[in-house]
């Protein structure tokens, strides 16, 4: 009967695991040294037994044994390196290769060492350029509109900070404005002091009488030797008499404004800009501000209703801003930059409200400044 299959693990007791380890280790050097007789191998056999005792059998010696092993193990790394180097070259190789590929395929994008290409080649050339540039003009179109949509924004967010600046500069300057044309106590109450300014030397004895009657803007004229100059004060209502017209200037500017109206029912723009012009070159640039205005209104008043400068307030109060109320009121607020220019009227200069006003018509231009 056969031996049975011994179960190979640590023996638990320390005598049998000692002797079983005496009787396999002569069997071991027993069979190493009978492989490297049989065999003529080079065998070297080392052993430590648990209590850390050596055992050693070689039959050309374990110095030597190890030193051979130790070359071949160098020799196994170079072999491994070689192969590797070879991968990298291998690799790089390709990599020189795509990239000729990729300069030539530059060259000819851009219209370079053409010659060599068949006409298969240049016609997917040719296809691959009209896609780049499909593809460019539209992302330029995309970009383009968005910087347009980005320029709007910001323009309608500089356009509502103009118009609530515009807004709250206009109710803070002319607020004496409207409680001045639209109160009667007011009116008859005001400063009535009268100067005048000249942008040329002796210029009001030689011109008819007529004068600029400005309200709502603040200017004060000196008079003095030569050119005086125009000076801003504290903004507040007054009643400033500017340079008087000619007689010529003021027929031509009539006549001006009569042939707007016939031809084509209102003053247009180029006319109003070239009255602005002749007035502006007549007196300088102080009256520039004065004449830039929107639009024009032409009213016939007679002697009977208006005697007085007094009246004549009156009735721009409660005839043209009753009126038209669109045209010179913005709400319950007067609209800024109202300017009334009578025409053909001879009164003092220094005058007060009650001068008497001795012409038999009255031409009454009304300019408002910021539009109808």
């Amino acid at each position: 009967m056969g031996r049975g299959k011994v179960e190979l693990k640590r023996i638990e007791n320390k005598t049998t695991r000692q002797v079983t380890f005496s009787k396999r280790k002569s069997g071991l050097l027993k069979k190493a040294y009978e492989l490297s007789v049989l065999c003529d191998a080079e065998v070297s056999l080392i052993i430590f037994s648990n209590g850390g005792k050596l055992y050693e059998f070689s039959n050309v010696g374990i110095g030597r044994t190890i030193e051979r092993y130790y070359r071949c193990k160098n020799n196994f790394l170079d072999n491994d390196t070689l192969e590797d180097t070879q991968g990298l070259r291998q690799e790089l190789t390709n990599l020189k290769s795509k990239y000729e590929s990729l300069v030539r395929t530059h060259r000819n994008l851009v219209g370079e060492d053409l010659e060599g290409m068949s006409v298969k080649e240049l016609q997917t050339l040719e296809r691959q350029l009209e896609g780049a540039l499909s593809a460019t003009r539209k992302h330029k179109m995309q970009v383009t509109l968005e910087q347009m949509e980005e320029l709007r924004r910001k323009e309608r967010e500089l356009g509502d900070i103009n118009n609530k600046l515009k807004l709250e500069t206009e109710d803070h300057d002319f607020k004496g404005f409207q409680d001045l044309l639209l109160n009667p106590v007011l009116t008859a109450g005001c400063s009535t002091d009268f100067s005048l300014q000249s942008s040329h030397q002796n210029y009001i004895s030689d011109c008819d009488v007529g004068y600029f009657l400005q309200i709502g803007f603040q200017q004060h004229y000196e008079q003095g030797e030569g050119s005086s100059v125009s000076k801003k004060q504290r903004r507040r209502i007054v009643f400033a008499a500017c340079p008087r017209f000619s007689r010529e200037l003021k027929a031509e500017i009539s006549e001006r404004i009569g042939e707007e109206e016939e031809e084509k029912g209102f003053v247009t723009d180029s006319c109003k800009t070239s009255l602005k012009m002749q007035l502006t070159l007549e007196f300088g640039g102080g009256l520039e501000l004065l004449c830039d205005s929107v639009k024009i209104h032409k009213v016939n008043i007679n002697e009977s209703d208006i005697l007085t400068m007094k009246d004549l307030l009156s009735w721009v109060r409660t005839n043209l801003i009753k009126e038209r109320p669109e045209m010179f009121m913005k709400g319950d607020t007067v609209r800024p930059g109202v300017l009334v220019l009578v025409n053909d009227c001879d009164w003092e200069l220094s005058g007060q409200l009650d001068t008497t006003l001795e012409d038999k018509d009255v031409i009454v231009f009304i300019s408002t400044l910021h539009g109808g």
